[in-house]
């Protein structure tokens, strides 16, 4: 096909198929630097050893070291996929209402002075990174309009890798069923519009429309007070292993005689943990041991069972032992 306005003579594409006439695109362009989590990926993928362990996931693992679905949620699941009066859709930028609305209740609590006064704007995210991402653009923006805000903005510690830079790319220093919620509290109704256009224009930007799947089954546990009370007892058990987790991987370390102070592996909460090591220990894990963490040295307790938690920590007490 001709450009509009060009000669007849002028064609795209030659008739062995090759660009005619044409600038070829992309010449030039670089690779992109390759992240470090999929450098672990690569590097686990291909190493053969049968003791290796991956403890940089990002799911939650069951005993038996698989990614674990809650029952729950695999039920609801497929009562939605057999529902007639579900048909598809096309959420708004802001994503589903009425799960915005129930994780926003379930965060504030239902008559929070808030949510009453009408303070409060909640964004459905594809994904909890996303919410982050989101937060930082509206925070750069706000900040751009009103030279008068200088707040600090506050990461959870540790926390995923990926967060610091997730602001650092919105200028301050696997989607699947994924679901994240931002929730924006504000000193006064009068700015919500604004601030609810300025997060519907960057929506629209970066992912246009989120998925409804995860959505709609979070709103079904949070819109069903029995599906409530047996999701929090699953998440519950969740919690109470990897604390379990946490605890004995602390009296291994002790018995050892690691060096260092370990309570911090108690003290610490949620599915992932930062142990304290250094680069060149974390290097010694996996190059010597074959057990992969994170590069700053976190790790999915989730990842750690009855089977491996002996290596591991005998792993751990060589990092610090052995002359590097």
């Amino acid at each position: 096909m001709s450009r509009p306005g060009s000669s007849p003579d002028e064609k795209g594409v030659s008739q062995n198929g090759d660009p005619g006439g044409q600038c070829p695109l992309f010449t030039n362009t670089l690779n992109a630097p390759v992240s470090p989590e999929t450098r672990l990926l690569s590097a686990f993928a291909r190493d053969t050893q049968a003791r290796k362990v991956d403890l940089a996931g990002r799911e939650y693992y069951s005993e038996e070291g698989k990614p674990f679905e809650l029952r729950l949620v695999g039920k609801i699941k497929q009562q939605l996929s057999t529902d007639p009066t579900l048909h598809p859709e096309y959420p708004s930028s802001l994503g589903l209402r009425e799960f915005t609305r129930k994780a926003t209740e379930v965060a504030l609590g239902k008559h929070s002075r808030a949510i009453v006064e009408n303070q409060v704007l909640g964004v459905q995210t594809p994904g909890f990174t996303a919410a982050v991402r989101l937060g930082a653009e509206l925070l750069r923006c706000w900040y751009d309009l009103s030279a008068d805000w200088c707040g600090p903005v506050y990461l959870s510690s540790p926390c995923d890798d990926s967060l610091a830079g997730i602001f650092q790319a919105a200028g301050i220093q696997e989607i699947r069923e994924a679901v994240g919620h931002l929730l924006c509290v504000l000193k006064q109704n009068s700015v919500l519009l604004p601030v609810q256009s300025q997060a519907d224009k960057i929506v629209r930007s970066l992912w246009a429309r989120p998925s409804v799947g995860g959505a709609h089954v979070v709103t079904t546990v949070l819109s069903n007070s029995a599906h409530l009370v047996e999701w929090q007892g699953e998440v519950k058990h969740i919690v109470e292993r990897c604390m379990l987790i946490r605890a004995i991987l602390r009296e291994k370390l002790r018995l050892l005689g690691t060096p260092g102070r370990w309570d911090h592996l108690t003290q610490q909460g949620g599915l992932f943990c930062c142990i304290g090591l250094n680069g060149e220990q974390v290097e010694f894990l996996s190059n010597r041991r074959r057990v992969y963490l994170l590069p700053g040295g976190c790790l999915n307790v989730s990842a750690i069972n009855c089977r491996n938690l002996d290596y591991i920590a005998e792993s751990i007490h060589l990092a610090l032992t052995s002359s590097l």
